[in-house]
């Protein structure tokens, strides 16, 4: 693609201005001015149009005009003017896309704007799409945690031969209702999962472990708990 600005700004360019046509840029300034103009929607993909032919085209003198546009309403509109302006070279349009993601509601917007911030070879913009997909990484991993926690026990499981057994059951519960509100507790959890899904596959391969399992580990875990569950009822009453 033919253009007059320095490549060296871009990690790579925006997909959306490749076999764009040169335009007069002063025709182009004066078109995207009415627009800015209106109210309300009409004209306005012209206008993203218009902004793009300005960004290749290397001439200074549309900062001005696309420094109103990045007062517009329409998020697209702002996003293609903080990009023409990066082009021109002015150092603070990131700051501009910066600004629309910590303050846009987070869902299809904000990803527009990664992905335009994603284009961009500035530290800051590098610093915030990392930082957004270190958190995306660590919120995934924490639900996934969550959703493993809440599952039934596997060795349980395993020696039941059925995950809605009343065993299963009520052992989940006392994991999520005390287990799991207490420091310890949490910690034993943790490595329980860790550990215990091969002796888990190991048990539900074998009649002779299950019925093991159910008479050494879970009977008596859920006698034990029955017990302290009835002994609590009768110390509250």
């Amino acid at each position: 693609m033919e253009s007059n600005f320095d490549t060296v700004r871009w990690i790579h360019l925006p997909g959306w201005w490749n076999d764009l046509p040169k335009g007069d840029v002063r025709r182009l300034m004066a078109a995207i001015e009415g627009n800015l103009q209106r109210t309300g929607g009409l004209g306005q993909s012209d206008t993203i149009g218009y902004i793009r032919q300005l960004a290749i085209s290397g001439d200074s003198r549309a900062i001005p005009v696309l420094r109103k546009a990045l007062r517009h309403d329409r998020l697209s509109v702002r996003i293609d003017a903080a990009l023409a302006l990066h082009a021109l070279g002015e150092p603070d349009a990131v700051i501009a896309l910066i600004h629309d993601y910590e303050h846009c509601p987070i869902d299809e917007t904000d990803f527009h704007i990664l992905k335009a911030l994603e284009c961009i070879r500035d530290p800051r913009a590098i610093a915030v799409v990392a930082n957004h997909r270190t958190a995306t990484e660590s919120l995934t991993a924490t639900r996934e945690a969550s959703d493993k926690e809440k599952s039934g026990c596997f060795v349980v499981t395993a020696a039941c031969g059925d995950p809605l057994a009343p065993e299963v059951i009520e052992l989940s519960a006392f994991r999520d209702d005390v287990l799991l509100r207490k420091g310890i507790g949490k910690g034993f959890v943790h490595l329980y999962y860790r550990v215990s899904p091969p002796f888990a596959a190991v048990i539900a391969r074998s009649a002779m472990l299950r019925r093991l399992s159910m008479a050494l580990i879970v009977s008596p875990a859920a006698k034990l708990l029955a017990t302290s569950i009835r002994r609590n009822r009768e110390d509250g009453g």
